[in-house]
């Protein structure tokens, strides 16, 4: 950017009341943001120091601390390597911004459970709608977080892709009118393309939404559609379209712009995205449902309002430092959340006011809203909403058994999946899984949780183990050459009975297994001479436990009995000796 078109960029942005305030004093922040702005220099404050040590405290809780503290660590190597080896801004965006950006990209609730995968550090609220603030408040009571068995080698937030928000990367935002920013006079810039923006995926109740009639139209001659009345996406037409963005990106190297180069370069972007929000509130006047506001209205010289769009900087960092990674991790966290529990449901109150269309409180399709809202729905009136089903003259229709409303589901209970999980270790493997820990302390962690877990473990050999696994899935399992028959292996397994995402039951058996040879080797390499006797643990082979399979039969049917699927519950049984007499 030259000199004359900063120049010319500068006295239009102070023209369309388009002001860069930096860093000020929160006295002077907009009332309608103080406390998200209060929440967001919190975060910015953080120390990785800090927030390690407090991480002992409430892992149990809030398992996904230890996984942002790692992906701070990964985040501040990566930068520290880019400078280092003096990357161009392109491969510094491509190296880094998946990783700030990575809580757009998962889901948040466990599709197994239903519960969360991840909180942010401090929750997101608002302050200007009690109603709303009391709402959010009462969902987020009864959000508790997943306690599922990973899967090995799974990641803690692997819930599958996140359906609520997307991206576009220089995709081009229009401009109307167009700038007279261009050095050359009479030059007109039409459009500009900000290297990344963020916003709302076009889920099912939006469809429903902008394809119904606007109310507005009612009364008039024509009707029109919501989608042809108002303005939801700065972009072209594109096959699903990018709605409301609320988030922009912009990246420079450090000798090729200056900070307000790249604030003249964002400045009309960003004025753009904020009157999208700015035009859809002022549409549903008195019966705006809007939260927060996006911008402020000021009274001009001719007594009319003018809308001003105040830009205030709340952190600035050196990512190649821990602190400024995590807390950039952290504000990027709390965006989402503010962006998913906040902004979103706003959107969707203020189209809900202007559309004919009727949405339902869970949004088809998106898996993490119905896990919040799922119990609202279950209850709801089924009244005028009723499934018929005929079978005759005509074969019978087997979908009648899978019946998906707004009401609820419908499963045939002797559908049942069975899921067999199984970790072995051998003497041949110790060398290996030690390794996989960073150091022998957190081995000796591992060490003393196993034991604790043995404590209460069989005495099986290999056969035993192929038995129980082909007595579960009801599938012959093959014999693993690897193993020697008569090696001995100390058993614990657990029980887990749960309802899938699908509604469908689903029983899981978990099994760890290690032999006596491992646990001999295990002892030696990290340095103990002694270990616990577990030779006084029972014996179960094969013909035991065919004879003894209808005890699994009784515990399965009291857990799929004590299960509550309204309420998102999960019922465990843990089998150990006491369960073979």
């Amino acid at each position: 950017m030259d000199h004359a078109e900063y120049a010319n960029r500068w006295n239009l942005a102070k023209e369309l009341h388009i002001k860069f305030l930096g860093p000020v004093q929160p006295s002077q922040w907009p009332s309608t943001h103080e406390r998200l702005f209060s929440d967001v220099q919190k975060l910015g404050k953080r120390t990785f120091h800090w927030f390690t040590e407090s991480i002992t405290i409430d892992t149990l809780e809030k398992p996904w601390r230890n996984a942002i503290r790692n992906r701070a660590m990964r985040l501040s190597k990566l930068a520290e390597e880019s400078k280092r080896i003096r990357r161009n801004e392109d491969s510094w965006r491509f190296t880094i911004e998946n990783e700030v950006m990575h809580r757009f990209t998962v889901e948040v609730a466990c599709t197994q459970c239903r519960k969360r995968l991840w909180e942010s550090e401090i929750p997101a609220t608002t302050d200007s709608i009690n109603w709303q603030a009391d709402s959010l408040e009462a969902r987020r009571r009864k959000r508790k977080p997943c306690r599922c068995p990973r899967v090995w080698g799974q990641n803690y937030d692997d819930g599958g892709i996140n359906m609520l928000f997307s991206d576009r990367v220089k995709a081009t935002i229009k401009h109307y009118p167009a700038l007279e920013v261009a050095a050359q006079p009479g030059r007109l810039k039409k459009y500009e393309a900000p290297d990344r923006v963020y916003g709302l995926k076009q889920t099912d109740n939006f469809k429903i939404l902008l394809d119904s009639t606007d109310r507005r139209s009612l009364v008039a001659s024509t009707r029109r559609s919501l989608r042809e009345s108002i303005e939801y996406t700065p972009f072209g037409p594109e096959g699903e379209p990018l709605l409301y963005p609320f988030l922009i990106m912009e990246a420079k190297t450090s000798n090729g712009a200056s900070r307000a180069e790249v604030d003249m370069q964002t400045a009309f972007c960003i004025k753009r995205l904020l009157k999208l929000q700015h035009d859809l509130r002022a549409a549903t006047g008195d019966d705006t449902q809007w939260p927060t506001g996006t911008t402020e209205t000021q009274q001009g010289g001719d007594m009319n309002s003018e809308i001003h769009y105040n830009i205030v900087d709340l952190w600035n960092g050196n990512i190649s430092y821990l602190d400024d990674s995590l807390q950039l991790l952290l504000i990027v966290d709390y965006i989402f959340d503010w962006a998913r529990d906040i902004y979103r449901p706003a959107i969707l109150g203020e189209l809900d006011v202007l559309a004919t269309g009727d949405i339902t409180a869970t949004d088809p399709g998106v898996f993490s809203t119905m896990s919040s809202r799922i119990a609202s729905w279950m209850n709801a009136s089924t009244e005028g909403q009723t499934t018929q089903v005929s079978t005759f003259g005509e074969p019978p229709d087997l979908n009648y058994l899978k019946v998906v409303s707004q009401e609820g589901v419908i499963r045939d209970a002797h559908i049942i999946e069975s899921r067999y999980v199984g970790l072995r270790i051998t003497e041949d493997d110790v060398d290996t899984f030690l390794l996989s820990f960073p150091c022998a302390k957190t081995a000796e962690i591992w060490l003393f949780d196993i034991l604790k877990c043995l404590s209460g473990s069989w005495r099986v050999d290999a056969e035993t183990i192929d038995a129980l696994e082909s007595f579960w899935t009801a599938e012959p399992r093959p014999t693993r050459d690897k193993f020697r028959r008569e090696e001995i292996f100390h058993l614990n397994i657990a029980i887990h009975m749960f309802v899938s995402e699908l509604w469908e039951p689903i029983r899981q058996i978990t099994c760890f297994s290690i032999t006596e040879s491992a646990l001999h080797v295990i002892f030696s390499r990290l340095g103990h001479v002694q270990h616990p006797d577990f030779t006084q643990h029972p014996e179960v082979d094969p013909t035991r436990l065919d004879n003894e399979s209808h005890k699994i039969r009784i515990c399965e049917y009291h857990v799929f009995n004590a299960c509550n699927p309204s309420s998102n519950g999960e019922k465990r049984s843990k089998c150990g000796p006491n369960f073979l007499p």
